[in-house]
């Protein structure tokens, strides 16, 4: 998702478009006109945040494990069972490991360093050497700075 709620993408949007007499707003919006698609926006957020989550920002900005009330608590999940992809990865052989990605459960410390830093990077090389995952090596690729 993209890090803005709908209602703010809509005000960009209608600001930067050039006004036509081809209806109002709300008709546009209706028409699929380009307009914001509020699929892939956030929901607005209160005062306080609502829980913590690892989302995917690459691709669909989809949330990839549930939402917990703390960081711990997100953390003690992804040492537990990984997240989505990872457990999708696990349960279904026919499924091939693209980029040697792991299907495994995350190392205690890459969860702490990647969940602390609040992302990583999708893959890191360090030095030539083999491909990391920046959030389930997290830790590795922290170290190496």
């Amino acid at each position: 998702m993209y890090d803005k709620c709908l209602a703010q993408a809509i005000a960009e949007w209608e600001e930067s478009r050039i006004t036509d007499y081809h209806g109002s707003l709300t008709e546009q919006l209706e028409a699929g006109d380009g307009s914001p698609d509020p699929e892939y926006y956030r929901p607005e957020w209160g005062d306080a945040p609502l829980g913590f989550a690892v989302y995917e920002t690459v691709s669909e900005g989809t949330p990839v494990t549930p939402t917990f009330a703390t960081e711990d608590e997100l953390i003690d999940y992804l040492v537990e069972n990984g997240d989505f992809w990872d457990q999708s990865r696990r349960n279904d052989a026919t499924r091939p490991r693209s980029f040697g990605m792991s299907s495994d459960p995350w190392r205690r410390e890459a969860a702490e360093s990647f969940v602390r830093s609040g992302w990583a990077p999708s893959f890191v090389s360090i030095g030539g050497g083999p491909l990391l995952s920046g959030a389930s090596d997290a830790d590795i690729i922290e170290a190496s700075r």
